[in-house]
């Protein structure tokens, strides 16, 4: 049994997830991802960009990290609104939708991030309480 309280666990957890992001190169996929040389239509995308390209690596990096971050979450081993107050998931979510729901149905790499599309979820259902109670 551990000592250390949850919400001391969470903010040990945030800070390791904040290094992992930087070690994998969170900051400059999202950074593409919100620019103008991304194309949220799948059909475009892929015709702009060859698969196994840098292109594809940044949104497979995204979709890692926060695949990773939505496990956490749904196994209880990191509280969702620490999580979610921390990371922006929306808008990310709201530019890579479209890439993500090409790739799973065009073969069976976008079900790999299943997880990411949990904690999307999450977020839509704080969201929405806020705003009815608020």
């Amino acid at each position: 049994m551990s000592t250390v309280p949850d919400t001391q666990r969470d903010a040990m957890l945030l800070v390791q997830l904040s290094q992992v992001a930087a070690t994998m190169g969170l900051t400059e996929a999202i950074n593409w991802v919100m620019s103008s040389d991304f194309d949220r239509d799948y059909s475009i995308f892929s015709q702009k960009h060859t698969r196994g390209g840098k292109a594809s690596y940044h949104l497979a990096t995204i979709c890692d990290f926060f695949h990773s971050v939505g496990t956490l979450v749904k196994l209880g081993m990191l509280d969702s609104r620490v999580a979610l107050e921390y990371f922006e998931v929306i808008p990310v979510w709201e530019r890579v939708q479209g890439w993500l729901d090409g790739q799973s149905s065009g073969d069976a790499c976008g079900q790999v991030w299943s997880n990411f599309r949990y904690l999307v979820e999450q977020a839509q259902k704080i969201e929405a309480q806020a705003t009815a109670s608020g």
